[in-house]
């Protein structure tokens, strides 16, 4: 499959008691983002400051985009606080993969 790459993390299934085996591969287009998206921590930091600075989307578009719009849920983030601050960010995953980005 032309996920696979030396590059590449390699996702892995573990259930209770039994050893891990690397898991089950889906080609694009069946989990949309999940599986057409790579991107590195160096990435999602360069993401942030673009936001932070103003530089990916303008100040009131953003401020829509963090507004909770339902059930805590904004423009394409999860809102809430931590520590009486602003807390925004979205979770997901896939077979063998977790992640979560948060902003506050």
């Amino acid at each position: 499959k032309d996920l696979v790459s030396p590059h590449k993390a390699t996702g892995y299934e573990r259930y209770a008691g039994k050893a891990s085996k690397p898991a089950i591969l889906y080609d694009p287009p069946g989990p949309y983002a999940a599986g057409a998206i790579y991107s590195t921590v160096g990435d999602l930091f360069r993401y942030h400051q673009a936001l932070q600075q103003g530089n990916l989307l303008q100040t009131p578009t953003l401020a829509n985009a963090y507004r909770p719009f339902r059930n805590g849920y904004g423009y394409g983030w999860v809102i809430d606080s931590m520590a009486g601050r602003r807390k925004v960010g979205h979770s997901g995953g896939a077979a063998g993969f977790r992640t979560n980005l948060v902003r506050i």
